[in-house]
């Protein structure tokens, strides 16, 4: 019997011992861990502490420079724009004075125009190149298209063939329109109110003339899909600048003026 219980209790006392070791050899484990990670983050706050900010290099010059458009129509254009703006005035409260302000003040309305933009001056701009190819002598290889612009351009400064046709070609051009009511049976005139057709005169006059009289019809681009063209109808131009001129006093000097002319017109093709 008492060899039994000196067996039982070496066997239990075996077993203790190895939880004991086991436990031991994972608290060593543990604290080394431990310890490596303690060393690890000292070592890391140590390293960002002596960090040295380094500043970032600038872009190159040339760098730089080779995104910026330096051409001379790219000047121009950057000159036009600056030259326009009113940089004393906040974008953020008034855009359209901001981009614009400055081209407003150093440009009013013409007399001779209702209205003024950037478009009507680069028109005046191409108006004065125009004319000046105009005015150029032929050359062997110019379209033939210019070369008819030419001689139609110096027929209107030919004074004396002017005045050897007189009237005869325009009589004859309202002649072929139907005839001018006014001038009844005089050349010109002869004008049948039962063969009238207002859409043919209106189709005669835009074809041979360009006048407008009722209605401006034309052919542009089309805003949404510039591949295409389409058909545009507005109001007319107006024989005076613009309508302002019409909402005057019946008796105000510029429409009595114009009246005038008018009168003498027809009193001359009368004649």
């Amino acid at each position: 019997m008492n060899g039994t219980s000196t067996e039982s209790f070496t066997k239990s006392r075996s077993g203790s011992s190895r939880v004991l070791v086991f436990l031991v050899v994972l608290f060593a484990l543990t604290t080394v861990a431990l310890a490596v990670v303690v060393a690890l983050t000292v070592l890391k706050v140590k390293d960002i502490e002596n960090l040295v900010p380094v500043a970032t290099e600038p872009p190159s010059t040339a760098e730089t420079e080779s995104d910026i458009c330096l051409t001379e129509g790219c000047v121009m254009a950057a000159a036009r724009l600056r030259g326009a703006m009113d940089t004393k005035v906040n974008p953020c409260d008034d855009f359209f004075n901001f981009a614009c302000g400055t081209w407003i003040q150093k440009h009013v309305i013409p007399e001779d125009k209702s209205s003024f933009g950037t478009f009507t001056q680069l028109g005046d701009d191409v108006n004065v190149i125009v004319k000046g190819v105009l005015e150029v002598a032929d050359k062997h290889d110019d379209p033939e298209v210019v070369t008819k612009a030419r001689k139609y351009y110096k027929a209107c400064f030919d004074e004396k063939k002017i005045e050897d046709l007189g009237l005869t070609y325009i009589q004859s051009y309202l002649t072929a329109l139907g005839g001018f009511p006014v001038l009844a049976s005089k050349p010109g005139g002869n004008w049948v109110a039962a063969g009238f057709d207002l859409v043919n005169l209106l189709v005669r006059t835009r074809n041979g003339t360009n006048i407008l009289p009722l209605i401006d019809v034309g052919v542009v681009q089309d805003d949404k899909n510039p591949s295409k063209y389409i058909l545009y109808v507005d109001q007319p131009n107006l024989g005076m600048p613009s309508r302002d001129y019409y909402l005057k006093e019946r008796n105000a000097t510029d429409l009595m003026a114009y009246q005038t002319m008018l009168e003498e017109i027809a009193v001359a093709l009368g004649r």
